[in-house]
């Protein structure tokens, strides 16, 4: 059996009698969210501030950074910050609860607000989280000046001659391509550190992030083909995707129909969701549980031995409740009536 196959396998043994509380953690994770969009609108709505206020006239809100109207820009911070600090957390916590999961706990749903309960466990999962988004901010704004150069470029080159104009954008399009994948690899460098805060509650926020860099380093190419397994589960929203991009609106023929076409898939892809959420952030999990595992043993098992086919926790879980002894048994009565060890006063009286 292949590595990601076995890790998918023991997933869903993780899962065992626990899918209603992991269908019911989804649909919580979903609810604060939900109230801070509707908070976020009800705001607007007394205030009378929209989103966007184009003062220029132009007909485009994003042309010029005076068309965001100040008090508009301080309701989407506002908004942005109850996201970090309640979603965060409680992100974090979800983690946690398969993290354990895959390891044979057996949280309940309440678990998933472990980082609200004490002021040092919900603070480092803030910093922890604040730490990797900073990171990946600092990279994607180093890979951004290049594309503003050559977006500059490339409106220089508007008199030029065609030649120009293409090479510009060809250059464009390549370092688009270059900054994606290097963006999801520096991604992938981080992937470890929320299940390591699980594994070890005790340790900084820059530990934790030190300590999965190392584990994962190797791996993350793995982690994505891994990651990238689950896709034929999103079908439904690609074929929706495919179908906005490629299928001309203008026709009302074609527009009834293929708004008909893309509910279905939608509510097809929703009702996918409540089997694949679980099982796909299972699966991560005990995929995490290999790395950090294997990576803190050096690669061996309790016995030393580097040789040996890797055992999720849960097997040992698994394992340890199957081979719990019964309860044991009266001893078996000695030929004549003497119960075993019946010597003494009652044993002779029940001769």
């Amino acid at each position: 059996m292949g590595l990601f196959r076995a890790l998918k396998t023991n997933a869903r043994r993780a899962l065992a009698g626990s899918w209603g509380r992991a269908i019911g953690i989804m649909l919580i994770s979903v609810i604060p969210g939900v109230l801070i969009n509707l908070l976020e609108y009800g705001i607007r709505e007394v205030s009378g501030v929209s989103e966007f206020v184009n003062r220029s006239g132009t007909g485009n809100a994003f042309r010029a950074a005076a068309n965001i109207a100040p008090a508009s820009i301080a309701i989407t911070l506002l908004v942005s910050l109850l996201v970090f600090f309640i979603m965060t957390p409680l992100q974090q916590g979800i983690i946690r609860w398969y993290y354990r999961r895959t390891g044979g706990e057996r949280d309940g749903v309440t678990g998933i607000f472990h980082y609200f309960e004490t002021a040092a466990g919900y603070f480092r999962a803030l910093w922890l989280n604040f730490l990797i988004g900073l990171r990946m901010l600092l990279w994607t704004l180093l890979l951004t000046v290049p594309l503003v150069l050559l977006t500059g470029l490339l409106s220089v080159a508007g008199g030029a001659g065609r030649a120009t104009r293409t090479f510009a954008m060809l250059l464009m399009f390549v370092w688009m391509v270059i900054a994606c994948v290097v963006i999801v690899i520096v991604g992938l460098r981080y992937f470890l550190a929320p299940y390591l805060l699980a594994e070890h509650p005790d340790y900084k926020a820059r530990a934790v992030i030190r300590e999965g860099v190392k584990l994962v380093r190797g791996y993350k190419g793995s982690v994505f083909l891994f990651a990238l397994s689950f896709i034929l589960w999103y079908l439904p929203s690609l074929l929706a995707a495919l179908l906005v991009l490629f299928i001309p609106f203008s026709d009302p023929f074609y527009l009834f129909q293929v708004t008909g076409l893309l509910l279905l898939l939608m509510l097809a892809q929703l009702g996918i969701c409540f089997y694949l959420v679980p099982y796909q952030s299972a699966s991560l999990a005990m995929y995490a549980r290999y790395l950090i595992q294997t990576g803190e043993s050096g690669g061996v098992d309790e016995y030393g031995d580097s040789t040996r086919e890797y055992k999720p926790e849960i097997d040992r879980y698994l394992e340890a409740q199957a081979s719990r002894a019964p309860a044991e048994e009266p001893p078996a009565p000695r030929p004549g009536g003497e119960e075993t060890g019946g010597s003494g006063p009652e044993g002779e009286a029940s001769v």
